[in-house]
């Protein structure tokens, strides 16, 4: 195809520059010429304009329109009144190629229904207002591609259709990649649908530009009635405002994470949410906030560090829970003061032994009850295993308040049990320590406490050991011994048969005891009357 800048001769300048009409032209006018002379077949002429009816073409390298058409990256095309092909530019005989050589009509390369479209539609607004713009579909390789086609007419001094200059541009790749922009965003979009979630997306200045279904369901209004509004328009400056300190790091281009929790009449709600930042060649551009209701994964949460840190018997904390507490509590400063009471239950072997684990199991609920009756809502009671327990009371280190507490953890556990029809009883020995302010160790104060527990054992049980009892073996101050004393021994020790073990001996020693006095000390002792419920008995606490 040869190019559009064929050298003529050129005839002297005019004295004022050809306008752009004239530029396109004196361009078509060299084209049809040049197609003329290199054509293998003569086409019939049209009529040549007359001298006077436009000047001659710019030569090639004039810097006019014609150098800008010829180098132009688009395909241009000249087509006569019949839509018969006159010239083109190089990038046209690149493309186009044998498809359009001279005098061959356009319709050739017309997808179906588009030379229709030209007659009826493209021709007719070219006449009317010489020029069209718009889109159409070529045929090339078997394969139809599209276009972006604008047209400028033609026309001769005297204002008779003459032809059109069109101008193509191939929307293949740009198609292509808004159908692969289409295809992306379908796939985020299902994706989007299909997530537990809520998923927008706000831009710089806080409006929202997306949101998914399921925060239109949030907001209780549709994505039209969203798109383009703020946050405070959509959910309201209340949630705004508790929203607000996150959202400053959100805007501030930073990836931003935490939780709200929601009051209701059925129990608290969690949301979680996220906002992730957008950002193009490094400049902040919104973020996508996704959030989802966390209340059933924080409720599983909850119940697994229930069952964690609580003792499944008794439903007081373990001893892994009641560290976790007095950790927790010295962490925030609550912990400076406090004392603990190391409870261990006397003669509850023999419950276990003649009763059975089940009956032994209803004694450690009931001193569980008993225990937590007996203390404020704000001490912490654990079972530390077995049927040791411990009391920490805390804001405490007075150790005439924490031996107060002691005896009336023995008035509540000293109150009978009804047992498969059997009046029983059980005791307790109990280990008193209070931590100082100055004192920084927790784990010194259950060891003391624990120390002093073997010490009110050694002493008799039924008692407690509190500060003041010397932990080495050596006899104990009174004053710092409280106990439920025994009766004087009675004639059952004496009277215990030849062989009868000390330590049989004395359990019968205090069985008789026991009788005389009608206490409990041993669990089952006969004729051992029953106290009233501990529901009605216990003291308040302190």
């Amino acid at each position: 195809m040869p190019p559009l800048h064929s050298p003529t001769p050129p005839p002297p300048g005019p004295a004022t520059p050809p306008s752009l009409a004239q530029r396109i032209g004196l361009a078509w006018r060299a084209a049809r010429a040049a197609w003329r002379q290199s054509a293998p077949a003569p086409t019939p002429p049209m009529a040549p304009p007359s001298p006077a009816a436009a000047p001659a073409p710019p030569v090639a390298g004039d810097g006019g329109l014609a150098d800008l058409l010829a180098h132009s990256p688009d395909l241009v095309l000249h087509l006569d009144a019949d839509g018969r092909v006159v010239g083109g530019n190089e990038r046209a005989a690149l493309h186009l190629r044998a498809a359009l050589l001279p005098g061959a009509r356009l319709r050739r390369l017309a997808a179906p229904g588009e030379w229709r479209r030209w007659l009826r539609q493209i021709r007719p607004t070219l006449l009317i207002r010489g020029v069209w713009a718009g889109e159409t579909t070529l045929r090339l390789e078997g394969r139809h591609v599209p276009f972006a086609l604008t047209v400028l007419a033609q026309r001769d001094r005297a204002g008779r259709w003459q032809g059109c200059t069109a101008v193509l541009r191939d929307l293949s790749a740009d198609q292509a990649a808004h159908q692969q922009t289409q295809r992306q965003n379908q796939i985020l979009s299902a994706i989007t649908e299909a997530l537990p979630a809520t998923v927008v997306i706000v831009d710089s200045q806080g409006r929202y530009r997306y949101v998914n279904s399921a925060f239109e369901r949030y907001a209780g209004r549709p994505a039209a009635d969203i798109i383009g509004r703020t946050a405070g328009e959509v959910l309201g400056a209340d949630e705004v405002a508790r929203r607000r300190p996150f959202m400053k790091q959100a805007f501030a281009g930073e990836p931003v994470e935490f939780v709200l929790d929601y009051p209701t009449p059925e129990g608290t709600t969690w949301l979680a949410l996220s906002c992730l930042p957008i950002k193009l060649d490094g400049v902040f551009d919104g973020f996508v906030g996704i959030s989802q209701d966390i209340t059933m994964q924080r409720r599983e949460q909850e119940r697994l560090a229930h069952l964690a840190e609580r003792d499944p018997l008794t439903g007081l904390l373990n001893r892994a829970g009641f560290e976790q507490r007095v950790q927790q509590q010295r962490l925030q400063g609550t912990g400076d003061e406090l004392a603990l009471l190391y409870i261990d239950l006397d003669h509850f072997k023999a419950i276990n032994d003649t009763l059975g684990h089940a009956a032994g199991d209803q004694v450690l609920q009931g001193v569980a009850r008993r225990l937590q009756r007996a203390v404020r809502s704000t001490d912490l009671v654990c079972r530390l295993g077995g049927d040791e327990f411990a009391i920490l009371l805390t804001g405490v280190c007075d150790r005439a308040i924490a031996r107060g507490v002691g005896d009336k953890v023995l008035a509540a556990v000293g109150r009978p049990f009804e047992l498969s029809g059997q009046t029983r009883h059980v005791g307790a020995s109990i280990g008193v320590a209070v931590l100082p302010r100055a004192q920084a160790s927790v784990a010194e104060l259950l060891h003391e406490a624990d120390a002093r527990l073997y010490r009110a054992k050694a002493a008799g049980r039924g008692r407690q050991v509190g500060e003041d009892e010397p932990t080495d073996g050596a006899p104990a101050p009174r004053a710092a011994v409280t106990a439920v004393e025994p009766a004087p021994p009675t004639s059952a020790l004496a009277s215990a048969e030849p062989g009868t073990t000390p330590a049989a001996a004395t359990a019968s020693a205090l069985v008789a005891s026991a009788m005389a006095r009608r206490a409990p000390v041993m669990p089952g002792a006969p004729g051992t009357p029953v106290a009233p419920p501990l529901a009605d008995t216990t003291p308040a606490p302190h």
